[in-house]
């Protein structure tokens, strides 16, 4: 099993990824870029920022890898970034969970993603499952 199958890496599909507006979150961590991936989920555009929901639908969520060569503090720091856990000020719009990424060389391995914490009334869908992409239905 190679490191990256350790639970040590990252999923992230919005405003962390390369080129959004919160990229330098990931440098802060020393997150270090594996490659582009996928996960089975619906992408939905909630504005400033985008929100993904698991699904068994065909539907794929379009999203990057890092690995995360010190984890416990690199979790910590995304997870303030995100809201979520013990030091949320308020109910959070995410969890973090693993989940089962495809990269583009075909290898499948687990990663943690920030999934909403269920699925808003209120917002667009983005078809292409790119928040980086085309966002029109």
């Amino acid at each position: 099993m190679s490191p990256v199958n350790r639970h040590s890496s990252l999923f992230v599909y919005g405003t962390l990824r390369r080129g959004g507006k919160r990229h330098d979150v990931l440098g802060q961590v020393g997150a270090v870029y594996v490659g582009k991936g996928s996960v089975a989920g619906e992408l939905f555009d909630l504005g400033s920022f985008p929100g993904a929901i698991p699904t068994d639908l065909p539907a794929r969520v379009i999203g990057e890898v890092y690995r995360l060569p010190k984890l416990k503090p690199a979790l910590k720091a995304l997870d303030e970034y995100e809201g979520v856990g013990p030091g949320a000020v308020a109910a959070s719009l995410f969890r973090r969970e693993l989940a089962e990424v495809a990269l583009e060389n075909g290898e499948r391995l687990s990663a943690w993603i920030y999934w909403l914490d269920h699925a808003p009334r209120r917002a667009r869908r983005i078809e292409s499952g790119d928040y980086a992409g085309p966002r029109r239905s």
